[in-house]
């Protein structure tokens, strides 16, 4: 069954949707755990920005190297 116009746009909106609610989400879980490391830390925030910054960008890189090897190997 080959969906309308309209339904394919209304369900590539409706994932977009869950991928800014999946983001929003995780932006939330992050800004707790900056507040906790904050309030239970006796460093300052430029202590320990390095390595979280090196946290997430290996994260980053990875996410990416998972994408091209799904792409060339799919």
């Amino acid at each position: 069954m080959r969906l309308s116009r309209y339904a394919a746009r209304a369900l590539q909106h409706a994932e977009g949707m869950r991928s800014v609610e999946h983001i929003e989400a995780i932006e939330k879980r992050l800004w707790r755990a900056a507040d906790t490391l904050r309030a239970n830390s006796n460093h300052a925030s430029n202590d320990y920005f390095l390595p979280v910054m090196g946290l997430v960008f290996l994260r980053h890189v990875y996410s990416r190297y998972l994408t091209i090897k799904s792409r060339r190997l799919g």
